[in-house]
């Protein structure tokens, strides 16, 4: 399987031909319904002009020299072909695209859909000239314009579309003036997507002028003025005096306390608001959302640095918990462990698991929970390095701050965790308290197995495809035979658990050593067929990669060795990738595994494994 895909690419490079003045032989099963009515001569383009640009400018010349001796049902396909490969092929010569955005526009009787593919197509060139598609841009709009067709949703998307970084102010008032001139008048879809853009831009003053637009309008529903309030505030993450000033200007009502919320988040990260002054703010807020207030200043003042203050919420948000325990839902305790999953705090979420286990807030765990406190075992990789690490002790739990030693110190430290850990499992103890926060991922691991289990008996029986053995020591077994008891009917392992539990597994699969947490991997997955349920793409992924991991180990050596060679150089070599590929130990485990997965699903591309893999070591040695 793995050498189909090299024969596949020798084939795809053999097939391209160039550009001859013979007209090929085509034969009819080659030519689509969508090129029937074409010219022959012209269809010899088909397969070349896609990654060629000689070819694609040749195929426009042609077009050109036979564009008024075409018929006109053919027209309106071929020209959109011709500005495909156009930009397909990121061509900016300013002559060939006007000619080829004009021919079309000449054209009488283009619907929305075609306004759309050619909007499209003049948004697609990274290197065009932003005023030579500012001009061809509004020359489809007063071609609309004057046809009367309608700006519906998806031509307002489009053109308006935040991802398109070139735009700025002055293309925005010359379209607000065709548009006024043309007696087009604002609606909300208009007036939110011009707001989209403007936010992205961080213009706030413009961002300020459509909010307020918005809500003169009438017969805005309350979800469309959310949406419209959330996207403004986004435009306020650079201009902090601007979102004090908005959030002053705020009423008290449900629908502004949640937009208060937002905005606290994000004069949590300035250095111009101090720790107190945000408690202030906080403060003035309804007991409701103060807990998702906590959370969103937390974040703030950890991006900042400021450990010590972040203890201190940290104890005013468990306090906030124990003073309305049992008053609201699970909910409350959610912005809370979020933020402890957001920093990998592993101390404090396992902490706050184990309360929620022994009922101190007088709620129980639902399906939410769980997986919040699954992705927080996920690997921080780079995302908070830089700063001055440690421990700081807090009232209820250690605060781990990462940094560049961090490595270092699990590494020191894990040899106590491994003998802590394994003291616990031998004697049953559960304890609320880590010793070592490596060894967080190691209980959320039985606490996933202990509920599966508990929920579904008959999984007992269900073997893996593929079970592998160590000479070493293993802790699969050791593990396994030490499955703890929980029964807990408020959480419901879903497809998402599944997913974050191999993820889990798969960051964690070399600790000690080893690739001992393979087998768990194929356990699940085997869990997960038995019960109906079908892995997302990244877990089937991470299966295969495992399994293939743990059968030839020094094949990780090799594989980062030619990632951190192709990252060197601008140019990948495919040719040394698909060599790699290669090295996959054909065992007959393998071979037994991949069939079973195929009777099951269908079984992914190799280089689409190969790219998954690749970004995942690139991210690992970042």
């Amino acid at each position: 399987m793995l050498q189909c895909t090299r024969y596949a690419l020798r084939l795809r490079a053999s097939s391209v031909c160039y550009y001859t003045t013979e007209i090929p032989n085509i034969n009819n099963s080659d030519i689509d319904i969508y090129k029937a009515h074409w010219p022959r001569d012209l269809l010899q383009y088909t397969k070349t002009a896609y990654e060629n640009p000689n070819e694609a400018i040749k195929f426009h010349h042609d077009l050109l020299q036979r564009w008024p001796s075409l018929p006109s049902h053919s027209r309106l396909s071929i020209g959109l072909q011709n500005l495909r490969y156009i930009s397909y092929n990121d061509i900016s010569r300013e002559g060939v695209w006007k000619q080829a955005v004009h021919m079309l526009l000449s054209q009488p009787n283009l619907n929305t859909k075609e306004y759309y593919k050619l909007i499209r197509f003049i948004h697609r060139p990274h290197n065009m000239d932003d005023k030579l598609r500012q001009t061809l841009l509004l020359d489809v709009v007063d071609r609309m314009i004057e046809q009367g067709v309608k700006f519906n949703h998806s031509i307002l998307t489009v053109i308006w579309s935040k991802k398109m970084q070139w735009r700025d102010s002055s293309f925005t008032i010359k379209l607000w003036q065709r548009m006024y001139d043309a007696g087009i008048s604002p609606d909300f879809d208009i007036l939110y997507q011009a707001l989209k853009v403007s936010a992205k831009r961080g213009s706030v003053n413009e961002s300020q002028v459509y909010l307020e637009q918005i809500g003169k309008i009438p017969n805005v529903s309350t979800y469309q003025w959310k949406c419209a309030q959330s996207t403004f505030i986004s435009a306020l993450e650079d201009d902090v005096m601007a979102a004090e000033a908005y959030y002053n200007s705020l009423d008290t009502n449900s629908y502004s306390d949640k937009a208060k919320l937002s905005i606290l988040g994000i004069m949590a990260k300035s250095n111009q608001f101090t720790p107190s002054r945000l408690l202030e703010m906080l403060n003035s807020l309804p007991d409701s959302s103060k807990s998702i207030g906590y959370a969103s200043i937390m974040r703030g003042l950890a991006l900042r640095r400021l450990y010590y203050d972040v203890i201190g919420l940290y104890n005013e948000a468990v306090e906030l918990l124990d003073e309305y325990a049992g008053k609201y839902a699970i909910g409350v305790v959610h912005p809370l462990l979020n933020s402890l999953a957001f920093r990998r705090e592993k101390y404090g979420v396992w902490w706050v698991w184990s309360a929620l286990l022994r009922g101190r807030w007088k709620v129980a765990p639902n399906s939410s929970t769980f997986e919040i406190t699954l992705k927080a075992s996920f690997n921080q990789h780079s995302k908070f390095k830089g700063g001055i690490g440690g421990l700081y002790p807090c009232k209820y739990f250690i605060v781990e701050a990462y940094h560049n030693n961090s490595l270092k110190y699990h590494i020191k430290e894990l040899g106590r965790g491994f003998r802590a850990e394994l003291r616990d499992l031998t004697l049953g103890h559960h304890s609320d308290v880590l010793e070592h926060s490596e060894m967080f991922w190691r209980r959320i691991e039985g606490v996933f197995r202990g509920l599966l289990l508990s929920q579904f008996p008959h999984l007992h029986s269900v073997n893996a495809p593929v079970t592998l053995t160590y000479s070493a020591g293993n802790w699969d077994n050791l593990l396994t035979k030490s499955t703890p008891e929980i029964d807990l009917t408020s959480v419901s392992i879903k497809s998402e658990h599944f997913d974050a539990y191999v993820k889990m597994l798969f960051e964690r699969r070399s600790s000690g050593g080893s690739y001992e947490n393979t087998n768990l991997i194929l356990q699940a997955l085997s869990w997960m067929r038995e019960l109906g349920m079908a892995p997302s793409k990244p877990t089937l992924f991470r299966c295969i990669i495992a399994l293939n991991e743990s059968i030839s180990p020094m094949f990780i050596s090799d594989i980062k060795r030619i990632i951190g060679a192709s990252s060197s150089s601008k140019s990948v070599d495919h040719h040394s990738q698909l060599f790699a590929l290669d090295s996959f130990n054909k065992s007959a485990d393998v071979d037994r595994f991949y069939k079973w997965v195929s009777e099951w699903l269908e079984m992914p591309h190799e280089m689409d494994i190969f790219t998954f893999w690749n970004a995942e070591i690139r991210r690992s040695m970042d």
